[in-house]
C-alpha cells in the first residue's frame, strides 16, 4: 500500500516537473526578446534559447526581476524534479 502511494506521488511529481519546465520554457521564449535592449541581439538570443532550452532557463533565472513568471515556473519544475528524485530513491529503498 505504501509503495503504491509513493509510486503515485512519483508520477504526479514527474508530471508537475515536466509541466513546470515546459511553461517556464514557453514564458522564457516570450520574455527573452523583451529583456534585451539591443535589436541585433534579440533574435540571436531567441534562436539560441529555442535551440538550447537550458540557456533560456539560465538567462531567465539570471534576469529574475524582468522574467518573474518564467523563472517561477522553472524553479517550480526544478523543485518537483528534485522531489521526484527523492521519491524515486525512497521507492528503491522500500522495494
Amino acid at each position: 500500500m505504501l509503495i503504491t502511494a509513493v509510486s503515485l506521488l512519483l508520477w504526479l511529481s514527474v508530471a508537475l516537473a515536466v509541466t513546470g519546465l515546459f511553461l517556464g520554457y514557453v514564458f522564457g521564449l516570450v520574455a527573452v526578446p523583451t529583456v534585451t535592449e539591443k535589436r541585433g541581439w534579440k533574435y540571436f538570443l531567441l534562436i539560441t534559447a529555442m535551440v538550447l532550452p537550458l540557456y533560456g532557463a539560465i538567462f531567465c533565472l539570471a534576469n529574475y526581476k524582468k522574467t518573474t513568471y518564467a523563472s517561477n515556473f522553472i524553479l517550480m519544475g526544478l523543485g518537483f524534479a528534485a522531489f521526484s528524485g527523492l521519491l524515486n530513491y525512497t521507492l528503491s529503498i522500500l522495494k
